[in-house]
């Protein structure tokens, strides 16, 4: 096997398979780690909310992949509002917690049933 194939290997398994070949590897574990790479392409519904000085949303209420970070979902906020990158912009989910941007949107959703609302404050 060659060294680039071998270094992908080693990033992607347990430390235990890692130093095995790959024919080595039990099935189990392989389809464990596919499983673990495929998309959730489920669509979770996210409701916007403006707070304090944050500007009001035309349109507020959007569907978002699950599988996707919540680095996404304020790059998407900066964009509908208009906003540079360097602009403060404040999250909450549900005025309860500043989610952090590497959370996936499912994860957030779960935590705060019955439906997420992302508050954006200036």
């Amino acid at each position: 096997m060659e060294g680039a194939e071998r270094g992908a290997l080693d990033r992607s398994l347990p430390i235990r398979y890692a130093q095995q070949e790959p024919s080595q590897v039990p099935e189990k574990a392989l389809s464990a780690l596919n499983t673990y790479r495929q998309r959730d392409l489920t669509k979770v519904p996210i409701r916007f909310k403006a707070v304090g000085n944050a500007p009001i949303m035309k349109e507020n209420m959007y569907k978002i992949t699950a599988s996707s970070r919540f680095q996404a979902v304020i790059q998407f906020l900066r964009k509908q509002l208009g906003w540079k990158t360097g602009t403060p912009l404040f999250t909450y989910i549900n005025l309860a917690f500043a989610p952090a941007p590497d959370d996936t949107v499912a994860s957030l959703f779960k935590a705060s049933p019955p439906s997420m609302v992302v508050e954006a404050l200036d």
